[in-house]
């Protein structure tokens, strides 16, 4: 007498449930992208797998920060933010984008510098190691001044290499209205593959929230200084400084009128030119740096003119705290 065989319906036909533990466990705490492919390749028994739902919001939590992920606008507190949530929005918006800055090699690159921070897969909110400095919110404990002046091995997120803003001619937020997008909304990313960029199909916060919510650099600080022609914008984040905060804040600045406060020395040293022959092979024979300095009015005019090559820990001074240099091209030539 035979008996009919019960087809295989499910993976767990193949594989047992001690087995998909196992495969689990051999995944890294900081490889947030496998994890949460993995929770989905099998939802009748990964809610067991990673435990109940306390444990969960930890693991998550964990997995989130070993990714080098912050809070981003809307979000001052991180125990009211659903990590688990945060985790998926971003693997399954942004894990698999092929821009340099951001998907994969965003991911690698921010769990890279947390294994050097020595962050370890049971890291939360309240054991995180963020560097303070004296100029952070009051009641904040801080490092002292002899720990911020030895900070020297210093990291950026290498997406500000390829951070824009909208161009334009007319003029701040009258023209944003006009062309219908929020202030908000007002960076985008350059993607160097591509022969025609379209900013309004690239915006940073509205596309990218993987990038958006990345650390602006390792060590992770609550409070910088980022120079940013000419002058200094003040970054603060009491749960660390991302990219969307040094955006925010750089954006606040980028339609006023620079005509008297730019100088040749702020131009090149953006550049990272000191000498002059490095000038004349750095700029078109015959470029006239004062003639340039009075065309380019505003820093949103910089910006068009000389694309961002990223941002680069410069120095840590006492009376401004830990300082970035926002890095320019004068070769590279974009097409918008």
């Amino acid at each position: 007498m035979s008996s009919a065989i019960r087809p295989r319906t499910s993976i767990l036909d193949i594989f047992a449930v001690e087995l998909v533990h196992m495969i689990k466990e051999a995944i890294p705490a900081s490889d947030l992208r496998t994890h949460v492919c993995f929770y989905k390749a099998f939802p009748l028994v990964t809610p067991f797998i990673y435990g109940t739902q306390q444990r969960q919001a930890a693991f998550w939590e964990s997995a989130c920060l070993l990714s080098g992920l912050g809070l981003v606008e809307g979000e001052t507190d991180p125990g009211e933010v659903d990590w688990k949530r945060v985790g998926f929005e971003c693997v399954e918006k942004d894990g698999f984008c092929e821009h340099p800055g951001c998907g994969g090699a965003l991911l690698d690159f921010n769990a890279e510098q947390t294994a050097k921070l020595g962050w370890s897969s049971d890291v939360s909110w309240k054991t995180l190691e963020i560097v303070r400095s004296n100029m952070g919110d009051e009641g904040e404990e801080t490092a002292s001044e002899e720990e911020l002046s030895c900070i020297q091995d210093v990291e950026c997120c290498r997406l500000f290499k390829y951070l824009r803003f909208e161009r334009n001619s007319w003029g701040g937020a009258w023209y944003n209205a006009i062309a219908g997008h929020a202030v908000k909304d007002d960076a985008w990313l350059f993607y160097p593959a591509r022969s025609k960029q379209t900013p309004r199909q690239q915006r940073l916060t509205r596309d990218h929230s993987l990038a958006t919510r990345s650390f602006a650099s390792f060590p992770v600080f609550s409070f910088i200084q980022v120079v940013f022609l000419p002058a200094p914008v003040s970054v603060a984040n009491k749960w660390g400084v991302t990219v969307w905060d040094v955006q925010l804040e750089m954006k606040r600045g980028l339609d006023e009128d620079m005509t008297k406060k730019l100088t040749v020395f702020d131009l090149t040293d953006s550049l990272d030119i000191t000498r002059a022959e490095e000038v004349e092979r750095a700029f078109p024979p015959g470029t006239s740096l004062s003639a340039m300095l009075k065309s380019l009015r505003t820093r949103r005019g910089i910006q068009e003119t000389f694309p961002l090559d990223g941002l680069e820990y410069d120095w840590y001074d006492e009376g401004y705290g830990p300082t970035f240099v926002v890095k320019i091209n004068p070769r590279q030539v974009e097409t918008a």
